[in-house]
């Protein structure tokens, strides 16, 4: 699944890696896909809540050698 965006967290602690996410979501069109890139082992938790409570699609979420990837589609009914 190719995304349309790439985002990178790393070196920033929760909340920053979240509140990044959300304003770069902001700006995308519904459909467009994110790739989220961060070191903070909270994104693990924290963005699929995100999504579950914005009503946008988590696709994909991995961690692996310390680096977490999340791969986000932006929806409608998300901001």
């Amino acid at each position: 699944m190719s995304p349309d965006h790439h985002l990178d967290v790393s070196g920033t602690l929760c909340p920053v890696p979240l509140l990044m996410t959300a304003r770069c979501v902001a700006d995308l069109e519904p459909g467009a896909r994110l790739w989220v890139v961060g070191t903070d082992p909270e994104m693990m938790v924290d963005l699929p809540r995100w999504c579950a409570e914005t009503g946008h699609r988590l696709l994909e979420i991995d961690q692996e050698d310390g680096r977490v990837r999340c791969l986000l589609e932006k929806t409608r009914a998300g901001s």
